[in-house]
């Protein structure tokens, strides 16, 4: 247009004898996230409005991404899928051992409720790949939809992103262990009423033996989570999970029997036990437990190192 002389057409201008539109462009910087919504074109660039306040901006985006989160979660088919498979394993499982526990020949003591906390918990610790699975998959299934581009595009800052997630994932497992809980203690206090006259349930071990396994719901999908920001390929993760929390952790607990529990207790899946209160692999075994306190601080401590580990993993890749 310079070397032919004509000068290029303003597309912003209206037909002749009208007066063209008022330009107004609204310039993001880096995001609105970082400096707030901004006075536009009346304005100076990047200046924040007049009582603008940072930290209800902030929260109001975090609430934003968690909504995002909430929405993924929802529309993935593995999500209402694990939720039914926990429900009918810890059930099925509280089944089966809640009535052998009150038969003839049972090993457990059902005449206290220290002996029957072990029934309460079935679900937990006989099914934690689950809610570890479904962190893993809330997490890996942005990776293998190819859609964790467009993620951060809409949302540049990593570990809001990641907190969304997390936050989601606990969501998750909490949400995972009402309904399995409130399936496992109907079951078992419905056999345990008919089968040893009472259910222990209005004791303060197995209150605290069935809040407990609430807990490790949480954490474990909180873990499951950053392994899979660690790992990043959901087939890699899931089956690593499997190998671990299915033969490797319950083969090494076995072997070192009571001698070695001082070591072994501080395996994920030992802590777990201890946070709900103890397991029958511990009393098949004839080994002693953690505190519940103390499982509960190690499983919290898995938590927060593996976590850690998947936001560095994130930032790498982002990088």
């Amino acid at each position: 247009a310079a070397k032919s002389g004509h000068q290029a057409p303003d597309l912003w201008a209206g037909p002749p004898g009208i007066r063209a539109p008022r330009r107004r462009i609204f310039r993001i910087e880096e995001r609105e996230s970082d400096t707030g919504p901004t006075a536009g074109a009346g304005g100076k660039s990047g200046e924040p409005l007049p009582g603008f306040d940072r930290s209800t901006w902030e929260g109001t985006l975090m609430t934003r991404q968690v909504t995002f989160e909430v929405r993924k979660a929802i529309t993935l088919p593995s999500t209402s899928w694990l939720m039914l498979a926990m429900v009918i394993v810890g059930v099925a499982f509280c089944a089966m051992l809640g009535f052998a526990a009150v038969g003839p020949t049972s090993p457990i003591d059902t005449a206290n409720a220290a002996g029957v906390a072990g029934l309460y918990n079935l679900p937990i610790t006989m099914g934690s790949v689950l809610p570890l699975s479904l962190g893993v998959i809330l997490v890996t299934a942005e990776f293998q939809h190819r859609t964790m581009t467009i993620t951060h595009l809409a949302e540049p800052r990593i570990w809001r992103v990641y907190l969304g997630k997390l936050l989601v994932s606990g969501l998750g497992g909490g949400v995972m262990a009402v309904l399995t809980m409130a399936s496992a203690v109907t079951v078992v206090g419905l056999i345990l009423h008919r089968g040893a006259g009472t259910s222990f349930l209005d004791t303060v071990q197995v209150q605290f033996t069935v809040a407990g396994s609430i807990v490790a719901f949480v954490l474990w999908a909180i873990i499951g989570a950053g392994l899979g920001a660690a790992i990043a390929n959901q087939t890699l993760a899931i089956v690593g999970v499997l190998l671990f929390t299915v033969f490797l952790e319950p083969f090494l607990r076995i072997v070192a029997g009571p001698n070695f529990i001082f070591l072994t207790q501080f395996l994920p899946g030992s802590a777990s036990d201890a946070l709900a209160g103890g397991s029958l692999l511990n009393v098949a075994i004839g080994a002693q437990g953690a505190a519940q306190w103390q499982g509960g601080v190690t499983l919290a401590a898995y938590a927060l190192l593996i976590t850690a580990i998947g936001f560095l993993r994130l930032r790498a890749l982002d990088s």
